[in-house]
């Protein structure tokens, strides 16, 4: 989950916080989204699950292209 509050804080009460603390036992779910963010933001763009990948193969463009006339 992601923390609303976008603070790094260890005792952020927030629902997602405490859901983190008590269900998946984080200790510091401020710091863990924070770390999180900066593994994500280090994905090269082709891999990163968050962006939108206009770096397909022609094969792969061709093939999405034929997908949509069906």
């Amino acid at each position: 989950m992601i923390n609303p509050s976008g603070t790094g804080r260890k005792n952020c009460g927030c629902p997602a916080c405490q859901h983190d603390r008590v269900e998946i036992g984080c200790e510091n779910p401020g710091k863990c989204v924070e770390i999180a963010q900066v593994v994500l933001n280090s994905i090269h763009p082709k891999w990163n699950p968050l962006l939108i990948n206009h770096d397909m193969c022609s094969r792969r463009v061709l093939l999405s292209r034929l997908s949509t006339l069906n």
